[in-house]
């Protein structure tokens, strides 16, 4: 696959989400997880990974009354940002759900019933409501192992495992990640399955990028430079601060100054995330 073709089947949403040519790791992974293989892929940040399981994944979906598709993640936040990204592809009458922990268990199950054809979740509450039969592992047919470097640090890796072999023995396993994993083969041991092995590299940075710092000292004056910085057309940021209490005094005199701002932080109640 050239990497100026993107597939038929994806070009105009393609194009409504702004995007160029494919990733390297974009084409690689195509095609095997199309075909039904099992990939372990390792591609840096920021490559498209996401996107790159995703559009093939979805083309092996039937809009079915069933889950079809599991992808954990290492932390709540990617899970979210996963099934957001997920939900921009998916055709009319597929649905996507986001299941993580230390959220409301009972609205989860609620969702459940819905009979979501994705489920996106952190493997501890995933595992939870296997034991509980509110997600039906015979039922299937892909996992995917996001960020898999950092989900299968040695205190998730039994969780994971038990996952993974609640499935079919005929189900496709996916595993992404940012760099190589100490023991890719541990899914495998007692398989014949012989797993894809794909190595991107990074993409070139974007030469129109331009780094720059500010020096300013008082929070007060970090807040005049990011309501002047608001102001410019078309300005999207996200801003880091070094704790809370910093983040509440920027983020009270922006909103008194009406600029649309909203703080993050761990704390915040993950319903209203």
């Amino acid at each position: 696959m050239n990497i100026n073709e993107v597939p038929e089947i994806w070009a105009e949403q393609w194009k409504a989400h702004n995007y160029e040519a494919m990733t390297e790791i974009q084409q690689q992974l195509y095609t095997p997880i199309k075909e039904g293989q099992d990939v372990i892929a390792v591609s840096p940040t920021g490559t498209g990974k996401t996107v790159a399981y995703t559009l093939p994944a979805i083309e092996k979906l039937e809009v079915k009354p069933h889950t079809q598709w599991l992808i954990l993640a290492p932390s709540h936040e990617l899970v979210m940002q996963i099934a957001d990204v997920v939900r921009s592809w998916l055709p009319v009458g597929l649905k996507v759900v986001g299941i993580i922990g230390s959220a409301n268990i009972k609205r989860q199950i609620d969702n459940l019933k819905k009979k979501p054809q994705v489920i996106v979740g952190s493997p501890g509450r995933v595992l939870e409501l296997i034991k509980q039969k509110k997600i039906k592992m015979h039922e299937v047919k892909m996992i995917t192992l996001d960020e898999c470097d950092q989900l299968l640090i040695r205190e998730n890796v039994p969780t994971v495992l038990e996952i993974v072999n609640s499935a079919m023995r005929d189900r496709q396993l996916v595993m992404a990640s940012a760099t190589k994993l100490d023991d890719p083969m541990m899914f495998y041991r007692n398989s014949e399955i012989e797993p894809v092995m794909i190595e991107a590299k990074a993409e070139e940075s974007n030469a129109n990028v331009n780094h720059l710092y500010m020096d300013v000292e008082q929070p007060r004056d970090k807040a005049i430079l990011l309501r002047r910085i608001s102001n410019v057309e078309g300005m999207h940021a996200l801003v880091f601060v070094k704790d809370k209490v910093r983040m509440d005094i920027i983020l009270e005199k922006l909103q008194y100054d009406g600029v649309a701002a909203a703080g993050i932080h761990g704390e915040v109640d993950k319903e209203k995330t």
